[in-house]
């Protein structure tokens, strides 16, 4: 599907959910690992607690993750959106 995330740099990338389980957003991370996309976990906090959003990549531009988005498998491409990488 695309190169390992290590290798990948940009400012944006293809959210596909989001838990509030941890574990959860982890595990669903090692499912996408598996199945060969370079996917991780974000951690964004709210007022009331935190969100685990699995991300699938970083590009340098929008159209670059549309693009990357055609090659994904249907289940994916039914609910995501893409946004800025965010610091940790």
């Amino acid at each position: 599907v695309a190169s390992k995330l290590g290798e990948m740099s940009g400012n944006y990338t293809i959210q596909v959910s989001a838990w509030r389980d941890k574990s959860t957003a982890e595990t669903y991370v090692k499912r996408l690992e598996e199945a060969g996309y370079p996917a991780f976990v974000h951690q964004r906090s709210v007022k009331d607690g935190s969100w685990f959003t699995v991300r699938i990549g970083r590009y340098s531009s929008i159209k670059e993750a549309k693009k990357a988005v055609d090659s994904f498998a249907y289940e994916l491409k039914a609910n995501y959106w893409i946004d800025r990488v965010q610091s940790n």
